[in-house]
């Protein structure tokens, strides 16, 4: 086992398992500045039929007056009920563009290109040139292009004489026959504009150009995979009720190490989602909001202020970064999303299917890229409601528990085990590719579920009922969440860590394991001291927020404090008395399923927890665009 080390991670010595890998070291269109075009279309409103909304790439360092070229293409493909949003520039037909630019030993071109259905293009050609020399020219036919369907995907290797600066182009025209024009609304979407170096481990030379450009040059991969709506319980062996029916999971923790008091900041699918991927609070984004919609100046505010974003992040470190999902809160061109800064984002919309088209998609992933530096995260919606496991696995589920648990449970544990074998499923891919010793592995949930009848209600304001969901309470069962990291002989084996830990301290652990800069804007700590068995030296406040209200987590008791968007009750809050106020407070020491509302009985103490929460809010408060 080799030792973690909080301030240089043990991946840098991992080239002695690795042939070579493709790093990326120029996203072209982040220098479209530098670039001459010809034929590059503005964006459209409205939206090109074929394309889910389009919308500038919020997240673009550009100059204002070019940023408009950088543009995110959202394509729905009806059959499938997948969204695929990627960067792209939009030309005509006859369009190209040219860099004049320092090219690296062993450099390839990946791109790839989208033809809209309306566009009516017959044959056209694609050429890549250096210094007017064709390096590839290859004609697409109708019937290859699968119009309005899915992106064509390009790997282009580069002469090994190209080294040093060269003027590279690529080009799109039309094929016409005598007398032909091309369609007036012919088009091309061109994305993905990346350069990789082939980065071998004896050419200790060019290693270190590459270390000088984008740091470490290491082989190293994440995998950060998300169960929608999972209970910290069912990973945990001590405090599982059943017979456990995720085996993968299972290994998962056995190899890597779990910690089991892990909690959401948030308990809904967007605020997690984006709090796992900046390290920061609601609070501190400014993305403390009861509604699904968020206003543009809430938007705005959240793309300008710099958030730290773990994709952006690792961009500047030659990662290829992809989301395969159900998740349609990282969709940018959606009102009640985010763009969190993937170079591509797929979400499935099929319900049961959704989870084996993202296993089959980040196989098909895990094969294109493994000589690589990727970012992968995978987001399985199932257990998510309803709960409609495929049969076998409903079966296999109640022979292991005798029929011991109501049917919304047994659905419930279903969907676990049918998300655990696809899981299983991609785990075997990243192994037979050779990849699981140079990728660390993070699994997690949003957030857990309501299934204390005490925690019963249901909100006329949202629509929406607490039992056997999420999103309105603040009860452990709702926020606690499984958190396991695995990256066989970089992180310990079989530990399991019960001090409280957040979400908010995944993605600055996940930058030191890398051994990569931390940025200094995160909210959350790196979890690697509590990895290596020492003991934190004080008690960590939990702290969560959401649309009905936020919870402190401290010192053996727990604070809700509900808000004017809050409009129910349940069982446990009127323990407190036939009129409860907006505050629950719970002596977990004695009622760890909170179930007894002491806070009239014991108000010294919540006006305790309450004043330490304002002091939490003041350091991480941002102001809130109206």
């Amino acid at each position: 086992m080799t030792k973690l080390d909080d301030r240089d991670s043990p991946a840098i010595n991992a080239y002695r398992e690795e042939r070579y890998q493709d790093v990326a070291y120029v996203r072209l269109i982040d220098h479209l500045d530098k670039a001459r075009l010809t034929g590059v279309k503005r964006i459209a409103p409205p939206a090109a039929p074929g394309t889910k909304r389009q919308f500038l790439n919020p997240h673009s360092k550009l100059p204002r007056n070019v940023a408009w070229r950088n543009v995110r293409y959202g394509i729905w493909d009806g059959r499938n009920g997948r969204v695929d949003m990627r960067n792209a520039l939009r030309l005509e037909i006859e369009g190209s563009l040219e860099y004049d630019i320092e090219l690296l030993k062993r450099s390839r071109l990946s791109l790839s290109l989208y033809v809209p259905a309306q566009s009516g293009l017959g044959r056209f050609e694609l050429s890549v040139l250096v210094d007017g020399q064709a390096i590839l020219r290859k004609v697409f036919e109708p019937h290859v292009i699968v119009a309005g369907r899915e992106w064509i995907e390009l790997d282009v290797p580069l002469p090994e004489r190209t080294v040093g600066r060269h003027l590279l182009s690529i080009a799109t025209q039309p094929l016409l026959g005598p007398g032909q024009h091309a369609p007036k609304n012919a088009e091309v979407l061109l994305a993905d504009l990346v350069l990789f170096t082939r980065v071998t481990p004896d050419d200790k030379e060019h290693r270190r150009i590459v270390e000088e450009r984008i740091g470490p040059s290491a082989p190293m991969n994440v995998l950060v995979i998300v169960i929608d709506a999972v209970r910290g319980r069912v990973l945990d062996p001590e405090r599982r009720m059943f017979p456990s029916v995720t085996p993968v999971l299972d290994e998962l923790v056995r190899g890597g190490t779990a910690f089991f008091q892990a909690f959401g900041a948030s308990n809904q699918t967007r605020s997690s989602t984006t709090i796992m991927f900046s390290g920061r609070y609601l609070s501190s984004m400014g993305l403390t909001t009861p509604w699904w919609i968020l206003n543009p100046k809430t938007r705005e505010h959240f793309y300008t202020q710099g958030v730290p974003l773990l994709p952006l992040l690792l961009h500047k470190y030659g990662f290829v970064t992809r989301a395969i999902a159900n998740n349609q809160f990282i969709f940018g061109n959606l009102y009640l999303g985010l763009d969190l800064g993937f170079d591509d984002v797929t979400d499935y919309r099929q319900k049961v299917m959704d989870t084996v088209n993202i296993t089959k998609l980040a196989e098909k992933f895990l094969t294109k890229n493994r000589h690589k530096r990727f970012f992968l995260f995978l987001n399985y919606n199932a257990p998510h409601t309803p709960y409609v496991p495929p049969e076998p696995y409903l079966a296999r589920v109640n022979q292991k528990l005798g029929g011991l648990r109501t049917r919304e449970k047994t659905n419930y544990l279903g969907e676990i085990a049918y998300t655990d074998d696809y899981i299983g499923r991609v785990l075997k891919t990243l192994r037979r590719l050779g990849l699981e010793k140079r990728t660390l592995i993070v699994l997690t949930s949003d957030h857990g579920e309501v299934m204390n009848p005490q925690h019963a209600c249901h909100s006329v304001r949202f629509y929406a009922p607490c039992h056997y969901s999420h999103g309105l309470t603040f009860y452990d069962e709702e926020l606690h969440v499984p958190l396991v990291f695995h990256w066989p002989g970089h992180v310990p084996e079989g530990r399991g860590v019960r001090a409280p830990v957040q979400h908010v301290d995944l993605a600055p652990t996940v930058m030191r394991l890398l051994g990569l800069e931390v940025d200094p804007k995160f909210d959350g700590r790196s979890l690697i001291p509590l990895m290596k068995g020492h003991k934190p030296q004080t008690e960590r406040m939990i702290f969560s927020e959401g649309r009905t209200g936020w919870s402190l987590r401290y010192k053996g008791f727990k604070l809700i404090q509900h808000n004017w968007a809050s409009d129910f009750t349940t069982p446990s809050m009127r323990t407190a008395g036939p009129n409860p106020p907006k505050t629950e407070l719970y002596d977990l020491r004695v009622d760890p399923e909170e179930e007894q509302n002491l806070v009239l009985r014991h108000y010294p103490k919540a006006r305790e927890l309450r004043r330490e929460t304002f002091r939490l809010q003041a350091r991480l408060m941002t102001c809130v665009p109206r």
